[in-house]
């Protein structure tokens, strides 16, 4: 019925999959395209799973050299709402600078 259909992306239909089938279907790693390869939830999940995968990534995905030590700001004194959003003083790098 419609009233149960939820619309997810193609990397959450993944998952989904994927997590259905533990236990059920053995596997050793998984393999992907970029659209998936771009999920960070996708890529997220399975190390969650600890599966292994190789994935292709889009040329203008950003990567850290080193840990980002990220953390959420501390807010002004009485300005706005509460911050909720983790930031790094380090710099990514996109992807393609990288091998360029």
């Amino acid at each position: 019925p419609s009233a149960f259909q939820v619309y997810k992306t193609k990397p959450e239909l993944a998952l989904d999959m994927l997590k259905n089938m533990e236990g059920s279907v053995d596997y050793d790693w998984v393999g992907a395209d970029s659209i998936y390869g771009n999920s960070k939830e996708l890529r997220k999940g399975l190390q969650d799973l600890e599966r292994l995968f190789v994935m292709d990534v889009g040329e203008n995905l950003e990567v850290y050299l080193e840990d980002p030590k990220p953390y959420i700001p501390a807010s002004k004194s009485g300005q706005g709402r509460k911050k909720s959003s983790y930031v790094s003083d380090c710099k990514p790098l996109k992807i393609k600078d990288l091998i360029n």
